[in-house]
């Protein structure tokens, strides 16, 4: 893969990040909503602050669908590195998002630098391209 091609699967990861907290946040918009349907001129209809939250957490749900099928590509890529370490850091920075700072307690014995770590990263994608 090259560069641009893992720049923008990162992307994409940023992107399912942040369509998964709206939809949290437009969920927790409904709990504790007791009167969700009510029952004007006889029908039932769900309480538009409600419906209104739903709608938009479908919607960006059917975003999240679409946006896992292109990502579905890095999680491939990232699997078939043999290296344990690579692996671990590939995954965390373009998967998980995490900045370079962030990353060296989760990798291996938490004993790497930040540009250690970051070579590795970039040392690799330059072999394989």
């Amino acid at each position: 893969m090259t560069f641009q091609e893992l720049r923008e699967l990162r992307g994409i990861s940023m992107e399912i990040k942040r369509i998964g907290e709206r939809v949290y946040y437009y969920l927790s918009k409904t709990e504790g909503v007791n009167n969700i349907f009510s029952t004007v001129g006889g029908g039932s209809k769900m309480s538009d602050p409600v419906g209104h939250y739903v709608a938009l957490s479908l919607m960006e749900s059917d975003k999240l669908g679409a946006l896992y099928e292109k990502r579905k590509a890095l999680d491939e890529y990232i699997s078939a590195i043999p290296d344990s370490i690579t692996r671990q850091i590939f995954a965390l920075y373009l998967i998980d998002c995490m900045d370079w700072a962030r990353i060296p307690p989760h990798v291996g014995d938490g004993t790497m630098s930040k540009e250690a770590i970051w070579k590795r990263y970039y040392r690799y994608v330059i072999n394989c391209l």
